[in-house]
Formats: C-alpha cells, sequence, structure tokens
C-alpha cells in the first residue's frame, strides 16, 4: 500500500476534485486520437467539508418524524414534536441538545395516534390526522392546529373533499403555512388553502405534480413542480411569478436561506443557486462530510457556513458547520470513477469510509462532461482517460447492464477476476458458489473471469399461457414471430407494443445480437427471419399510446383479453426482493398456473432474454489495493442482503430464504389485479367461494423451486455479446425511414446489411 507521496498520478485540473488512485501503475502514451487533457501532480484535497452535532436528544425522548421541526434564527433553537415517558411534547432545544422550553401537547390520545404528517411553526403546531368513519365505512382526513400558549385547538372541515381531483385513496403529500396562518396543502397537482380558523380559502391546479411546497423569507409559499418554482399569490388566489428550477432529476429538495436565491440538495451535496447569473455553487459535498442525500432533510440553511438538517426519519437532527478542507496526501485512497450519480454508490463510500479508518473512498465524477449538446460526453471523456491511461481509478461504478463504460473495460481487459477475490474472503458471505448463474453468466469472461458484480437486479420479462407458447422458457425471433402471425383476428401480441417500441418489447437487452456475430464480423440482415421482423412491424400502432388506447383501461375487459387470449403476452415487472408476490401475480392475470415466462426474443442456443436492470461495479486493472477494493464490492451486496426489498439479491441462497416465508401459503388472485394471502396458521379452505372473480393457488416448495430455478438458469445473456449501441443506432435510424414508407422491406435490409458490414469492417 502507499500514500499520495510515494507515486505519480495524471490528474485533471478542470472543475473536479483532485482525488488520486490507489494505482501505482505508470501511465501508458496517449494515443494520437486521445483528446488532449492538461494534467497537474497536486495533493488530493476534500473540499466543502461540514461536520455535524447531532441535537442530543435525552434518554426516553423520540422525535416524531411525521412532524416537520421548526427552526428558529434568531435564537437558533429547534422546535420539535417529542414522546417522553407516554406524553407527547413540544420541546425547544438548543444547539446542545439541552431542552429550555417544554409543552405538554393538549390532544386527545386518538388526535395524536392519527397523525399522517405535520409541520410546527411560530405559532404552534399544524397537523393533518386520517380517521375512520364508522358510519360512511370511510376514511376521512383532517387539518388541525394547536396554539401551546393558550392550549386551543382548531379543526378543519374533511378536507379531502376541498380537492376537485381527489378520488379513492387520498393521502396530503406535502404542507406549508405562511406569516398569516394560512395552510397550504398538497394532493397530486392540485393545491387547497386554508386560511387562518382552517376554513376553505381556495385551491388551485397545476400543469405538472406538485413536489413541495416552500416558504420564502417574506412569508410568500411556493409550490414546486420537476421545472419551476410558482408563486402561490393569496391575495390574487392563482399562482403568481415562476421561475425556472436549476439543478436537474436528481434534485430531491428545494429551500430558501441565507447568502443565495436559492439552495437544493442533490445526490451530490447542497447547492447555491443565483437567478440573476443562473450560476449554482456546491455549498456543502455530502460525501465528503460523510453523509447520505436519501437519508436527510434540509432543515434550514442560517448560511452557507452552517446547515441544520435531519435524517429521513427526522429523529435525528443536526447542525452542521463548514470545516477547513482535507489535505488527504498522507492517506491511502480508494478511487471510484462514475458518469451517472447513483444514491447507492454515495451510501456505500459512506459506510465504507465510517468502517475503514485507514483508507478513504473518494469518487470523482466524468457527468461534469456531459451537455445537452453533448448527452454522451462523459461516457466518451472516460473512455478515453481509461484506455490511453490517463486516469487510473481502482473501481469504476457502472449504470446499466450494458453501459458503455464498462463494455470497453471488458472488451479491453481493464479488470480484475473478481473470483481470486471472493475465495480468499472467508468473511464475506458473497461466496462464487452462491451466486446466481445468471449473474455470473452475465459477467463471466470467455476465460471464466469475473468481469464486474453487482448488489442486486430488477427484472423485466414476458408471460404467457403455455397452451400458446409451449413450455420452454425462452424463444427465438422466428418462433415469436410465427406465434404473432397466426393470431386470431382481433387478438394482439402484447397490449403495449408498438413500432416505436419494438426492439424493446420484443428482442429486451439482446437487441439486435441475433444478427450479428462480432467475432466474425458478419451479419445476417438480408436474413428472412429479419425481413419477417420487419413486415411485423408495419402491423403495429405507430406510437405506445395508440397501443393501449387500442384496449382503453377498463380493468373487466382487459382480464377477459388475457383469460380468452385476445392479448396474448403479459410485460411483467420484478423490482424489489419481495418476489413471490409479484410472482403470484402472474398467475392471476391469465386466471391459471400454466403459465410460462419466456421473454424475448433471443439468439439461438442461449438462455432466456429478459431486461436486467443494475449498477454493476468493476475493479480495474489499474488497482493495486484489490482487498481493500473487494471490501468496497463485498458491501455493496452484503448491504443488499440487509435490505431485503431493494432489488432481486444476487445470492442464491437469500433467494431462497425469501421464499422460505411464503411456503404453504394461499394465494387468491383475483381478475381486477388485487390478491389476498393466507397464511398457514388461517386454516384456509381451498374449496371457499372467492369474495370476486380469480383463482385461489398455493405456495408451495415446487413452487420456490421454479422461482429460484428461473432466476438461477433461465436468464442471463452474456455481456460480452452485447450488440454495440452505434449498430443499434444504423438499424433503428434505417428502420424509421422504413416505416415511413420511403423503401420496402427488402431495401431497408439491403442497407442496414451493408451499413452494419462497413461498421463491423472498421471496428475489427
Amino acid at each position: 500500500m502507499k500514500n499520495f507521496r510515494n507515486r505519480m498520478t495524471l490528474l485533471f485540473c478542470a472543475a473536479m476534485l483532485g482525488m488520486v488512485s490507489c494505482t501505482n501503475g505508470t501511465p501508458a502514451e496517449p494515443s494520437a486520437a486521445a483528446e488532449t487533457t492538461e494534467t497537474l501532480e497536486t495533493a488530493p484535497v476534500l473540499t466543502n467539508v461540514f461536520l455535524g452535532t447531532e441535537y442530543s436528544l435525552s434518554e426516553g425522548w423520540t422525535a416524531n418524524g411525521r412532524v416537520k421541526p421548526y427552526y428558529n434564527p434568531s435564537d437558533h433553537t429547534l422546535t420539535l414534536l417529542c414522546e417522553r415517558k407516554g406524553e407527547t411534547v413540544l420541546a425547544v432545544l438548543e444547539e446542545s441538545g439541552k431542552v429550555v422550553r417544554e409543552t405538554v401537547v393538549g390532544l386527545e390520545e386518538d388526535v395524536l395516534l392519527s397523525l399522517t404528517g405535520g409541520l410546527i411553526t411560530e405559532e404552534g403546531l399544524y397537523y393533518i390526522r386520517s380517521q375512520f368513519n364508522g358510519q360512511k365505512q370511510a376514511a376521512e382526513t383532517y387539518a388541525g392546529m394547536y396554539r401551546p400558549d393558550s392550549g386551543t385547538v382548531t379543526v378543519s372541515e374533511e378536507i379531502s373533499s376541498m380537492f376537485t381531483t381527489a378520488q379513492g385513496y387520498f393521502s396530503v403529500s406535502g404542507m406549508a403555512a405562511d406569516r398569516d396562518g394560512g395552510l397550504y396543502l398538497i394532493y397530486n397537482s392540485e393545491i387547497v388553502v386554508l386560511d387562518e380558523h382552517l376554513r376553505f380559502d381556495f385551491n388551485i391546479a397545476a400543469d405538472d405534480w406538485i413536489e413541495e411546497l416552500i416558504l420564502s423569507p417574506d412569508g410568500t409559499v411556493y409550490a414546486r413542480d420537476f421545472r419551476s418554482l410558482m408563486e402561490i399569490d393569496r391575495a390574487a388566489k392563482m399562482f403568481g411569478d415562476s421561475r425556472n428550477l436549476p439543478g436537474g432529476f436528481d434534485a430531491k429538495q428545494y429551500l430558501f436561506g441565507e447568502g443565495y436565491d436559492l439552495y437544493y440538495s442533490g445526490t451530490a451535496g447542497l447547492y447555491g443557486y443565483d437567478f440573476a447569473s443562473g450560476e449554482k455553487t456546491l455549498v456543502m459535498d455530502y460525501l465528503n462530510s460523510s453523509l447520505i442525500a436519501d437519508n436527510l432533510t434540509i432543515a434550514a440553511v442560517p448560511s452557507p457556513d452552517c446547515v441544520l438538517l435531519y435524517d429521513g426519519y427526522g429523529e435525528t437532527p443536526a447542525v452542521y458547520r463548514r470545516t477547513e478542507d482535507i489535505d488527504l496526501s498522507q492517506t491511502t485512497l480508494l478511487e471510484i470513477a462514475f458518469v451517472h450519480e447513483d444514491s447507492g454508490l454515495n451510501a456505500a463510500v459512506v459506510e465504507f469510509n465510517r468502517t475503514h479508518p485507514d483508507i478513504r473512498a473518494v469518487v470523482r465524477n466524468y457527468g461534469v462532461y456531459m451537455t445537452s449538446e453533448d448527452p454522451t460526453g462523459g461516457e466518451r471523456r472516460l473512455i478515453n482517460d481509461l484506455l490511453n491511461g490517463l486516469y487510473q481509478p481502482d473501481i469504476v461504478a457502472g449504470w446499466g447492464l450494458y453501459d458503455q463504460v464498462l463494455l470497453e473495460i471488458y472488451e479491453n481487459g481493464l479488470y480484475t477476476d473478481l473470483y481470486p477475490l471472493m475465495e480468499a474472503d472467508e468473511d464475506s458471505p458473497v461466496k462464487k458458489d452462491d451466486l446466481l448463474n445468471s449473474v455470473r453468466r452475465m459477467f463471466e469472461s470467455e476465460n471464466g473471469e469475473l468481469m464486474g458484480i453487482a448488489g442486486s437486479m430488477r427484472v423485466t420479462t414476458v408471460s404467457a399461457k403455455t397452451e400458446i407458447v409451449g413450455d420452454n422458457v425462452c424463444w427465438t425471433l422466428p418462433e415469436l414471430l410465427d406465434v404473432a402471425e397466426n393470431l386470431p383476428e382481433g387478438s394482439r401480441l402484447l397490449r403495449e407494443l408498438a413500432q416505436e417500441n419494438a426492439a424493446q418489447y420484443l428482442l429486451g437487452n439482446g437487441g439486435y445480437d441475433t444478427f450479428v456475430d462480432f467475432e466474425t464480423g458478419t451479419c445476417r440482415f438480408e436474413s428472412e427471419d429479419f425481413l419477417r421482423y420487419l413486415e411485423f412491424l408495419k402491423t403495429l400502432p405507430a406510437s405506445y399510446s395508440e397501443a393501449l388506447a387500442a384496449f382503453g383501461s377498463d380493468r373487466g375487459i382487459l382480464a377477459q383479453a388475457y383469460h380468452d387470449g385476445t392479448l396474448v403476452l403479459n410485460t411483467e415487472y420484478f423490482m424489489n426482493g419481495d418476489i413471490v408476490p409479484t410472482w403470484m401475480l402472474g398467475y392471476g392475470r391469465f386466471g391459471t398456473d400454466e403459465i410460462v415466462r419466456i421473454g424475448y426474443a433471443s439468439p439461438e442456443d442461449t438462455v432466456g432474454n429478459a431486461t436486467i436492470l443494475l449498477s454493476p461495479y468493476v475493479m480495474t486493472s489499474y488497482c493495486d489495493c484489490s482487498e481493500e477494493a473487494w471490501d468496497f464490492l463485498s458491501a455493496i451486496v452484503e448491504k443488499e442482503v440487509r435490505d431485503k426489498l431493494e432489488g432481486i439479491p444476487v445470492l442464491r441462497s437469500v433467494l431462497k430464504e425469501r421464499c422460505v416465508f411464503y411456503d404453504g401459503m394461499w394465494f387468491e388472485l383475483y381478475t381486477d389485479g388485487s390478491m389476498d394471502m393466507f397464511g398457514q396458521k388461517m386454516n384456509y379452505d381451498p374449496g371457499r367461494t372467492l369474495p370476486k372473480p380469480g383463482i385461489a393457488v398455493p405456495f408451495t416448495e415446487e413452487t420456490a423451486e421454479e422461482i429460484v430455478g428461473w432466476f438461477d438458469d433461465a436468464i442471463g445473456l452474456p455481456v460480452r455479446d452485447h450488440a454495440d449501441s452505434e449498430v443499434s443506432g444504423i438499424v433503428n435510424e434505417e428502420i424509421t425511414a422504413y416505416l415511413a414508407g420511403t423503401k420496402s422491406a427488402a431495401d431497408c435490409a439491403r442497407v442496414i446489411q451493408s451499413r452494419v458490414s462497413v461498421w463491423l469492417a472498421e471496428h475489427q
């Protein structure tokens, strides 16, 4: 192991942190095609670092995380709603955590137990509660205001009826109070405003979903959607001025504070924004401050050097203050590069740094090179720097199974085989023989090395009745087209299928792999199979929306269509670790347990093709601290073992454990898409009359084996065989022209054959 002073590393002096890798390899000379990169030898430094002090409640006190606390900037106190020895208390705390004032809340116990949200202001406690009306057999929602100075309580009328868009399950998703006591409530894209007596004042609707309400320093409430910040003009009872927002899709929260016009919390940190210049400034770096964006909420920003925040449950408020930059020149570093930020990666980095005091994990974000004009700029820059030795990280975090950066790493052998590290680590639960075969198949090289790993996966596949497609768990494109071309009149292959998405819904992750042989540099786009595919495209609706409109949204009609074979295929989504209910719902869709997850069309002699979503990690061949890097990667997998609902585990033993919980249960699967589960102790009667149309299916040991077997052996195409994105771009471009009517199927196939052949020749 070597620290910074014992090695030479090329670093960018662009707008990136100067982090360096554990590697001591000498960078290769840039090729003639390499982009020019100014480099600098410099000591790594952590900037925008904040250190926190928790408001430590006394033993026996717990904060109510459903109620937003109030920060008083004049005396720097924090008011929390707390539970203390059976009492509910409004507690005012100094930064030391000392309670300087407390008021027992004079609300009935049933009110306190039914709070679904709330906020504290200088005047008192606003809250939302839900209660069941036995006479109406329905839940009702009310807003309330408790004033501790007088002990008075004001309660609104039932508020769901105040929203014109409220239907079905009703829940207030956000609230704010202005300086005059007006209360603002969100439901979807609609806002209802109550006056200081909690009487209905007015309601307004936005064009998009309202994410949150924000109180400005002058007492005005603003509504935020994905793109803009809209003033709510209470006097005019309408939206006032609107401003475009900075940030992007990773922005989690916006708020006003001292020092900048606006602050927003993103994946990487807290940013300050100036409306006039349009400039954003990273104020607080979450990773450098050992924080995880998904687990915190900013309560107030008294200054750019002081931030009040609390964790996602509102139970651990803390004051964070800026500290000096931290020089890491004497610290051993583990460097991780990425293009697309991922909160799971940030969480893993924070956890690693907490448990490894002798080494520091740091990240470098190549996403800074992505622009609206060049959305692939980050990928190209990182690929260039890796291939030319300009940058030598220990780990590269990918974005999806077919991440272009990782594909280049695989193709050029710039990875470290993970199997020897896995086998040498006796303490890790991640073992070679326990990895699902699908994961091994995806990430193994041709000579049996494990090129990468992920903590969990999410899978999309296609299912059908066995009486229509047989009982194989995969099919080729000709077999799929045989079914599609012989459907009875009025039947459809797949409800969502359209010309614009056919490659996604018919070919899945494999794309056009079946028509390209990268080893020999040949392709067969003039084959009968591809011509049949082109002709079939002409029979489909042009767009996704047109395809959906053909069957409408009536659940009864849709259920009947699947049951009688009018709709042949169903898309299934396995997105979380509680896999069994989702698997069983697939039977309910068709009204029978005689179904097969057949997947998308696959090349011959392969396993089934399913769309697999994951965030892969690769240890590069540059890494010279492989044991520590493996600690980082194995911890990611171990976390998914602990967090049981965050994706399908990549370990066979864990997947089996999750099935065992349901052993012996009965599932009633209804045609409306709902279901009921009955445990072993409920003495379920299989012969009972179901409360609505559907089927009753037991969960047996054989079902568990079927689930594990499918995820183990029926899916997982090797990433090394994936068609290049440029090839897919060529094919899609020509198919678009063909569907516009400018050429025949044969002409389209001939042009694709020619263009892809040229591309293959140039890239051999």
